[in-house]
């Protein structure tokens, strides 16, 4: 039986405005995902290049790490700087001679020399021997850098122990030591891996016996 009248009415009526708000609710929704997708695509970031320019670096040479071909030793036998330290391993602690060309050399100051101390006057004016006087300071002790060429100062040897040596050396003169390649000196003050020479120290002075000096100032 179909209804008739005021609920038919009714009824079409609710019908009519449900459907309205649907359509409303899927315009409302499909006008804010327009402007979703407008925002989204005008805030978009711009794309990236991908492609990374080379950036091209020039650095120096790597230096060699090897010694250089020099000869361990000259044609009279001796061994050269850089043979010798070619060779240190198998000749720490023996007793060598080298040949090398002095670049450089530490030297301490001079001792200050003593003055006799006048007293008296007149008649009684003599001198007395001067007090002792304090030797400077010298730290690091004396001694010289050898190397086979002055225009390739790269590898080095160290040569200490004796100080008179030191004094008499000059830089750029070309010497022949003997020592003790040693990794570091009897005072622990040099330590090299590689090794260093150390000379024999300087004998002591000669004492003069009571004779030799009564006799001195005999004469």
């Amino acid at each position: 039986m179909v209804a008739r009248g005021p609920n038919r009415v009714m009824s079409q009526g609710i019908g009519s405005k449900c459907l309205t708000g649907w359509v409303l609710n899927i315009v409302v929704l499909a006008g804010c995902a327009g402007w979703t997708l407008v925002g989204c695509e005008q805030f978009r970031p711009e794309p990236v290049d991908p492609v990374i320019p080379r950036l091209k670096v020039n650095l120096p040479e790597s230096p060699p790490l090897e010694l250089p071909n020099v000869p361990v030793r000259d044609e009279s036998g001796v061994y050269t700087v850089n043979g010798l330290l070619k060779e240190s391993a198998a000749l720490m602690n023996t007793v060598v001679i080298v040949k090398g060309v002095i670049l450089d050399r530490h030297v301490c100051e001079q001792e200050p020399t003593a003055l006799p101390v006048a007293v008296g006057e007149g008649s009684d004016a003599g001198s007395v021997p001067a007090p002792p006087v304090e030797p400077p300071e010298c730290y690091p002790p004396e001694h010289v850098m050898l190397v086979d060429d002055l225009s390739r100062t790269r590898y080095q040897l160290l040569v200490a122990g004796n100080p008179q040596f030191v004094d008499s050396a000059a830089v750029g003169q070309t010497v022949t030591v003997k020592g003790r390649l040693v990794q570091w000196t009897r005072d622990n003050v040099f330590v090299r891996s590689e090794g260093l020479i150390e000379l024999e120290p300087p004998p002591p002075p000669i004492e003069p016996t009571p004779a030799a000096a009564a006799e001195s100032d005999a004469n």
